[in-house]
């Protein structure tokens, strides 16, 4: 992917960078990834990443014996509210 303009918001500059990256594993399992490659908008912040990077992302995620550690995180159901019109 070559640095372009941001298909979400149509007028920032895609960046190169490197960022963390939460990454969904299956429906229970969220891997937390440090330094990945991706292009990032100068003006939202939207991220994009190569498919050969998202490969990787999966393929990292299900050696889950190789994780540096665990954490546990509260889950929070959202339930709706009503809003004033």
């Amino acid at each position: 992917m070559k640095a372009d303009r941001c298909d979400f918001c149509s007028s920032g500059r895609l960046l190169p960078r490197r960022v963390r990256h939460l990454y969904r594993a299956g429906r229970r399992v969220l891997v937390v990834m440090d330094n990945v490659p991706a292009y990032v908008c100068n003006q939202c912040g939207h991220r994009y990443f190569d498919g050969e990077v998202v490969e990787e992302m999966d393929r990292v995620s299900r050696r889950r014996s190789q994780l540096k550690r665990k954490v546990t995180l509260p889950q929070f159901t959202f339930r709706a509210v009503k809003t004033a019109r």
